[in-house]
């Protein structure tokens, strides 16, 4: 192709996308391409699949073509952000009636870390992730390595978990996206944290459906597939390889991607500040100029600037540090110096118990009126068995 013609609609780039897999549908257009996918649940290169509903609408936030007045056929109702981007499913979750596809468990977190390394070897230069839940090693390392190799990683924020933002997304390479209604209003049951960098479409979003239908849902997973289709945008609108030599051995594309969508959004309120920089803006994005290296923060630094992840007042990072030490403390039986104390040197584990105890989460996010009683009734009840360690400590 040549370099200096302008690409348009996200033309020459490839969107890794680990979800449910998908479904046929006509929304999905000539450049959503199974055939260099891969389903990591069967282990075989056939990512269609029944329950391929929640990929299936993902997809076609990005890849739906826009109607053409001057072809004959059937009209297309969804249009794609990036219609001429290249979609590559990659099969990772299996929704269940208890479990639905934006959820990952141990084994779906080894399904998606094993997914990225696919997206990485396939040379994709987007991923974009609707789903996720706990932390995982192994999970973060492969994105330090795509981030690395310049692929711009999106992720979901997560729903339905109030102040925590599910990981990927809370990693600090990940581009994490909150979701808001038509209004430009946060969704209500969208995640919400210091770890979140803008907010996008996300209630009631047009995407298709099984059975060729086309109809409304809502969640972060939309979101984030809206801000996929705008990296590819982006991509495709300045030049990949040109980005590259721009920036060659400096910040990577992810780091310069970052810092102009979340510099061009619509900002919030200050009191909506937990919800990122503000609603994403495709056309600014695209319209900004690139940066200078030293306008950009490195990864590391975005990383101090935050609390260490590794604790319960973090993993809470929608509401104010000291009422989460505070309702710890409560629950723990201890005074707030020592519930400092615990959650510094016991921060792993009091976090994933925090995560999985949802009588705790749902009394810190119950507010000053009923917070106090509903945690002491949490106390009340038997506690899961901490390591030896933490139990001594606790006394």
């Amino acid at each position: 192709m040549d370099p200096g013609r302008r690409r348009e609609q996200g033309e020459g780039i490839l969107i890794g996308h680990p979800d449910s897999g998908y479904l046929p549908h006509p929304e999905l257009g000539p450049n959503f391409t199974p055939r260099l996918g891969w389903d990591f649940i069967d282990d075989d290169p056939t990512t269609e699949n029944p329950g391929g509903g929640h990929g299936l609408g993902t997809a076609s936030v990005m890849s739906s073509p826009y109607n053409d007045p001057s072809v004959d056929g059937p009209k297309l109702f969804v249009d794609g952000v990036a219609p001429k981007a290249e979609v590559v499913p990659l099969r990772v979750s299996k929704p269940t009636l208890f479990v639905p596809s934006p959820v990952l468990f141990n084994v779906g977190v080894d399904r998606l870390r094993d997914a990225i390394g696919f997206a990485i070897q396939r040379r994709v230069h987007v991923i974009s992730i609707s789903l996720g839940w706990l932390p995982n090693a192994g999970l973060h390392r492969i994105i330090q390595q795509a981030v690395r190799e310049n692929i711009i990683v999106i992720a979901a924020a997560g729903n339905y978990t109030g102040p925590i933002v599910v990981w990927p997304g809370a990693y600090d390479e990940v581009v994490a996206m909150a979701a808001c209604n038509a209004s430009a209003q946060p969704w209500a049951f969208s995640a919400f944290g210091k770890a979140v960098d803008a907010t996008g479409p996300g209630e009631n979003v047009w995407v298709a459906q099984p059975d060729d239908k086309v109809g409304q849902s809502s969640g972060t997973s939309y979101a984030t597939a809206t801000v996929a289709g705008i990296a590819a945008l982006w991509l495709a609108h300045h030049g990949r390889d040109e980005l590259l030599a721009k920036y060659r051995g400096g910040p990577t594309l992810a780091q310069v991607f970052r810092h102009v969508l979340r510099a061009t959004c619509d900002s919030w309120p200050q009191s909506q500040l937990a919800w990122g920089a503000g609603l994403v803006n495709a056309k600014a994005c695209l319209e900004a100029p690139l940066p200078d290296v030293t306008e950009l923060e490195s990864f590391t630094t975005r990383a101090l600037l935050r609390e260490s992840s590794d604790t319960v007042a973090s993993t809470f990072s929608g509401l104010q540090q000291a009422d989460v030490l505070r309702g710890l403390a409560t629950t723990l039986g201890v005074d707030e110096q020592k519930a400092v104390r615990l959650d510094s040197e016991f921060g792993r584990e009091l976090r994933f118990w925090a995560l999985t105890d949802a009588p705790f989460r749902r009394a810190l996010q119950e507010g000053a009126g009923g917070e106090r009683q509903a945690l002491k009734a949490r106390a009340q009840a038997a506690l899961p068995p901490f390591s030896p360690s933490l139990r001594a400590a606790i006394g």
